[in-house]
């Protein structure tokens, strides 16, 4: 779901956000056996990296993956691509048997492979299956695949270093990595070979980790985190970037966790030796882990304002959407932003188009020239609507948009310079996001908890567990107040949303997604609780009570 990093062979540019999981993989050259140089393959990693907003999952914070999926920033959101090795009749296609067959791998019957066998062996297997008009998975299922890939499993242990992150190589290639594998020896291995690379051989093994959506176990990630801190002073400025893009995708990490700070602080002295794209994602993985240092921030937007002129579409939608994220507001900078746009808005692609006005409509920004512009580009008059296929991800940020120009005051003069044919195509667009609404926003294990209180405090109050709004946003817990009962209209709908991805200590959500999500609501008469999960977490029985107590009516209270 996330857009991650494809950092493979000679991948998309780490710095270009652009580019999502599928398209960034639909762009990769073919195999190449060697792993390429580190230095350029971080580079070109950090190019492929953008956060998005909550309709994409990315943010790590604590709490279960599905919380984090749920309610957290992801990456730019995923085009529709063609299945890897191109389309064929059911009639043609060969078989996965067959494609594995056809490889004629290594056995290892008289014990383990050798390491030159099995890396010989991976590399025809992955060329077969990425040729194939099958997908990898189902290739990689085949039993003789799998009898394959627990003999590589048992030779990893023999592996040097560079053995292993030339194997997350070639699995980044194809954006699968088989968990029999992985959970089987090579991510031990992996935690194993850190010490003994080298700095960006580390930072380009943790994209590597991250581009493949590997989110355990647990010790692999702290070790990849420590690792990347301790090394933080001896990186070049375009490791020391490469570094906090790959913790911004690590995780989760707890909300108290300091993961990204030394890399930042190390950043903070080589500023001025950043190109504009590994600024502007800078910009935005700090953004994402949740780094709040007032110093770091000033001269980060300081930095970015200098170079306001360089900077291209793809940084332009980074850095608004880092100011999204992280809720500073550097009024100049964003002064900068918008003069900046008319120089660049047409040369953006569709996804940096989206990106951006979806991020400026979260900061409650509309400018009443471009934002037509934009939309445009999301939504060209020259393509018939059956070919604007939009992930469901993208059709809620469109749909988030569009709500936000029919619900907001301050919205009003941009939405009347939207021609009645875009304000058509940006309906049509937006309505498919009715088809997959987002998923509960918090965190389950608090939600019961929080329902087991109301039960406790108010048994007879009338409440349900993930209302759905408007067809695109669901309320972790709706309250119905009787029609009996002495409240205005406004207030007969109240409800709680949860936050998974905010700390405790948080005044406002931290994804764009979440603070749309509860203007939208609040604009369409609920009374909205918001609650970070992590501070019910440490609140005790008597707080918990209070706040169940404050979303009752004012007779229910006592």
């Amino acid at each position: 779901r996330i857009a991650r990093v494809s950092c493979c062979g000679h991948p998309p540019d780490p710095f270009d956000t652009a580019s999502s999981t599928a398209s960034a993989a639909a762009m990769l050259p073919r195999w190449q056996p060697v792993a390429a140089p580190a230095a350029a393959a971080v580079i070109a990693a950090i190019h492929g990296s953008r956060v998005c907003g909550s309709a994409r999952a990315g943010l790590r914070t604590a709490g279960s993956r599905a919380a984090c999926q749920a309610s957290t920033l992801q990456w730019r959101p995923t085009s529709c691509v063609p299945p890897r090795g191109g389309r064929s009749s059911s009639s043609t296609r060969p078989s996965a048997a067959a494609v594995v067959q056809a490889v004629e791998l290594p056995c290892a019957d008289e014990g383990t492979l050798s390491v030159g066998d099995a890396l010989e062996g991976l590399r025809r297997l992955l060329t077969a299956a990425e040729n194939s008009a099958l997908s990898v998975e189902d290739v990689l299922a085949e039993p003789q695949a799998q009898s394959f890939l627990a003999s590589l499993g048992a030779a990893c242990k023999s592996f040097s270093p560079q053995d292993v992150r030339q194997v997350l190589v070639a699995f980044a290639r194809v954006q699968h990595m088989p968990l029999q594998l992985w959970q089987q020896g090579l991510a031990e291995e992996v935690s194993r070979s850190l010490e003994e690379l080298p700095d960006l051989h580390v930072v380009h093994v943790a994209l590597l980790v991250a581009s493949l959506d590997l989110d355990e176990p647990l010790d692999l990630l702290q070790d990849l985190a420590e690792q990347l801190e301790i090394r933080a002073h001896t990186l070049s400025p375009t490791g020391m970037a490469g570094a906090l893009v790959a913790l911004s995708q690590l995780g989760p990490w707890p909300s108290s966790s300091t993961a990204g700070l030394s890399v930042a602080e190390e950043l903070l002295q080589r500023l001025d030796e950043l190109s504009p794209r590994e600024l502007s994602a800078s910009a935005l993985a700090a953004a994402t882990l949740g780094i709040r240092a007032q110093t770091f921030w000033q001269r980060l937007h300081g930095a970015l304002l200098a170079r306001i002129n360089e900077l291209e579409p793809k940084h332009i939608a980074d850095a608004t959407l880092a100011v999204a994220t992280n809720r500073l507001l550097p009024i100049f900078l964003l002064e900068a932003i918008q003069d900046r746009l008319p120089h660049v808005v047409g040369q953006m692609e569709p996804d940096e188009a989206l990106t951006t006005v979806w991020a400026l409509a979260s900061l409650q920004i509309f400018p009443p020239k471009q934002l037509p512009r934009l939309l445009e580009q999301i939504l060209p008059a020259d393509v018939p609507a059956s070919q604007l296929a939009f992930a469901p991800a993208e059709a809620r940020q469109l749909r988030q948009v569009a709500m936000s120009l029919e619900l907001e005051p301050s919205a009003a003069k941009a939405s009347a310079e939207v021609s009645a044919s875009l304000r058509s195509r940006l309906r049509a667009a937006s309505e498919s996001a009715r088809l997959v609404c987002e998923p509960p926003s918090g965190d389950e294990a608090v939600a019961e908890e929080v329902c087991a209180t109301l039960m406790e405090v108010a048994p007879l109050t009338v409440f349900s567990v993930g209302e759905i709004v408007k067809g695109l946003y669901s309320v972790d817990l709706a309250l119905t107040v009787p029609p009996s009962a002495d409240v205005d209209s406004a207030a007969a709908r109240r409800g709680v949303v949860l936050d998974a991805a905010s700390p405790e200590d948080a005044q406002a959500p931290r994804d764009p997604w979440v603070t749309l999500k509860l203007r939208h609501l609040s604009r369409l008469g609920w009374s909205i609780q918001w609650l970070p999960a992590q501070r019910w977490r440490t609140w005790d029985e008597e707080e918990r009570i209070g706040f169940v107590r404050g979303l009752l009516p004012d007779k229910e209270r006592t």
